[in-house]
């Protein structure tokens, strides 16, 4: 392969769409249910406390996204995300990248896409019913899987249409985010300000479970924001305009998922912000019907409920949609390809270790605060971390017995033979590890 360089002749013009793509992608990955599912967090925490979160999960998904930018750069001209970094980084254990694999193959995308396309199909429905079903619905089922269909075949019949629906849907969101958060500024204006008052009283103390519940709220706001990453699995799919030209793939890797965090920080904040000012002590009562349609009715009555729905649906959909190109990349890797660029693997680090290692103790912080309950005899908070567990053992198990003979191979090709030279007779005798050739 033609030598990597970081040269470039590429337009300023193509650069910045490039960028936009990247930021697109990864805006309608982020931009999920997740920022209209707070009823939970506002059951945990207050709803000051909880803006205050969402700042601190934009600065760890910050630091985050400096630390993929660097092992994203690092890995191109390929973009398979986690597979690859773990690969590159343990060498001499082949396809160790396929455990983080199996997990998110088999578990985690399925998982989401499963949720996020019933939660889909449930709002969907809500514009017709007026009513959500909580009891196992058929229907809702019958929808979700619909949509998982509709995904699937456009993902899989075309290329350029996933990029045209992704982008829409992307733009879609992010408007309809800064109206919700224009009409907050304007309320705020008015009479709705006193909504602001006591917003951090809290009926929390610093406790076991207190602490739970911070932790827990955390977890559940860092969801919020996953998706940041997602141009680092699709970076193969943008069009590179000249392949042995890394500045292009660089630049999206580099300026997209800190710009989305950034767009998508504001967005979560001022949303917020807007729930807080219409809707004021009705934010944290425990109803059946979920704040942000709650939000849309306190505006417009049952019109704004159904516009609001249409919303999350949307929102929900666009997930779904970014989560099934990510399993579709991850399904067509077989095997984790050599690093063509491999000069750059041993290039230092351009972040300092030191953010490395404040970001790991504040993710290490984080699981052992969730891991405490978030109040009294709550143990469904456990289900995910037992799933989570019980699959990377399975992963771990079923790598070790997939590749038994590739790991002996690695370390056979890792030894150095023991050559000695004779001179016998006038004869040159090679010997390897003891064995006269």
């Amino acid at each position: 392969m033609d030598h990597m360089n970081y040269e470039t002749n590429i337009p300023n013009y193509r650069m910045i769409l490039g960028i936009l793509y990247g930021v697109g992608i990864n805006i309608n990955r982020i931009l999920g249910k997740g920022i209209f599912n707070l009823d939970i967090i506002f059951k945990l925490v207050s709803p000051g406390i909880a803006l205050v979160l969402f700042a601190f999960c934009a600065i760890i998904s910050l630091l985050g996204g400096l630390i993929y930018n660097e092992l994203g750069i690092r890995s191109l001209p390929h973009g398979i995300g986690e597979q690859k970094y773990i690969t590159d980084a343990y060498p001499k254990e082949r396809n160790l990248g396929h455990v983080f694999s199996y997990v998110i193959i088999f578990i985690i995308l399925p998982g989401a896409m499963v949720a996020d396309s019933y939660n889909c199909s449930q709002y969907i429905l809500f514009v017709f019913r007026g009513y959500f079903n909580n009891d196992y619905d058929y229907i809702a089922v019958i929808i979700s899987v619909l949509i998982l269909l509709v995904i699937t075949l456009y993902h899989v019949f075309s290329k350029r249409l996933p990029d045209i629906i992704n982008l829409a849907l992307a733009v879609i969101k992010v408007i309809s985010l800064i109206i919700i958060s224009m009409i907050g500024l304007v309320r705020l204006a008015g009479t709705d300000s006193d909504n602001w008052n006591n917003i951090f009283n809290t009926s929390s103390n610093f406790d076991a479970y207190g602490f739970g519940a911070y932790g827990n709220g955390l977890i559940q706001i860092l969801y919020a924001y996953e998706g940041w990453n997602s141009v680092n699995y699709l970076i193969e799919e943008i069009t590179i305009p000249e392949s042995n030209n890394l500045v292009y793939p660089s630049h999206i890797l580099k300026y997209s998922s800190l710009i989305s965090i950034a767009i998508s920080f504001l967005l979560y904040f001022f949303t917020n912000a807007a729930f807080i000012t219409v809707l004021g002590n009705g934010l944290t009562r425990n109803e059946d019907i979920p704040i942000a349609l709650r939000f849309g009715k306190e505006l417009l009555d049952g019109t704004g409920e159904k516009l609001m729905s249409i919303i999350v649906a949307i929102s929900s959909f666009g997930s779904v949609s970014i989560m099934s190109l990510k399993k579709k990349i991850l399904d067509k890797m077989d095997k984790v390809p050599d690093n063509e660029n491999a000069n750059d693997k041993n290039k230092p680090f351009s972040i300092s270790k030191y953010i490395i290692l404040f970001y790991f103790l504040i993710i290490i912080l984080i699981i052992i605060a969730s891991l405490f309950p978030p109040e009294y005899g709550n143990v469904e908070y456990l289900i995910p971390y037992i799933i989570s567990c019980v699959a990377t053992i399975l992963s771990f198990i079923f790598w070790y017995y997939l590749n038994p003979n590739q790991n002996e191979r690695s370390d056979n090709e890792n030894e150095e033979p023991n050559v000695q030279v004779n001179e016998v007779k006038g004869e040159v005798n090679i010997s390897f590890n003891n064995e006269i050739k």
